[in-house]
């Protein structure tokens, strides 16, 4: 929380510094100002939040310990050229004691094939299948009991999202550093919002490595993930 008002405090600094160095420019150089001012003033914690919360419902989706779901409903579909979650063509719960099913709203042979090639390419070893449940189209996928090679299967898929998010805050604090830059701050007021933005962004980055580390220990028969320097 204090790193949060801290960062907030900066937003202004760097919006009025913008705005008076506005006025010495011509008009064609003003909507250029405007356009870096309305960078500045982003709330990159904010951002970063953004970032952690996607990433929580990322792990959401991958558990093979137990269906959930989570696990299915948010995987992404493409129909026809268009990008879509899953829970979004169906109704998604559990059948005990160890399947999902997604009662389809409008069932077409496009949407069944593009759902089941979403969960089939997923990573996790599933296999659905179209059932007719009481009269509902639907798709049905069942949870195998985790093996060695799944739980491998699920540590490599979490590495792997676990650096696209730290890559997403690696990118935040670049743009941050950016505009302390373009806001031409005095050098011990930059250096000290530039240290300030840092250290959050290495603590955003060691929350998803230890979430990541957390959610296969949990998720996946005790299988840790490996630290990472």
């Amino acid at each position: 929380p204090h790193t949060h008002r801290a960062l907030h405090t900066t937003q202004p600094m760097l919006s009025s510094k913008k705005k008076k160095s506005a006025r010495t420019v011509d008009s064609a150089s003003v909507d250029t100002q405007h356009n870096v001012e309305a960078d500045s003033n982003v709330q990159w914690d904010t951002k970063m939040d953004e970032v952690v919360e996607s990433f929580r419902g990322t792990l959401g989706t991958y558990d093979v310990a137990r269906p959930s779901p989570e696990t299915v409903q948010n995987m992404t579909v493409n129909v026809n050229g268009v990008k879509s979650a899953i829970g979004s063509f169906g109704q998604v719960f559990v059948r005990p004691p160890n399947s999902v099913v997604v009662a389809l709203f409008d069932p077409t042979p496009a949407v069944e094939t593009a759902i089941c090639a979403a969960i089939s390419s997923s990573g996790m070893d599933l296999n659905p299948r179209i059932e007719n449940l009481h009269g509902t189209q639907s798709v049905v996928v069942q949870f195998p009991r985790p093996t060695r090679q799944a739980r491998d299967a699920m540590i490599k898929l979490l590495r792997s999202k676990g650096d696209e998010y730290k890559t997403q805050i690696r990118v935040i604090r670049k743009s941050w550093n950016t505009a302390i830059r373009r806001a031409k701050l005095p050098e011990d007021t930059a250096r000290g919002v530039s240290t300030l933005c840092n250290c959050f962004g290495v603590c955003v980055w060691q929350h998803l490595h230890v979430r990541t580390h957390t959610h296969v220990c949990v998720h996946t028969g005790g299988e840790p993930l490996p630290e990472k320097d």
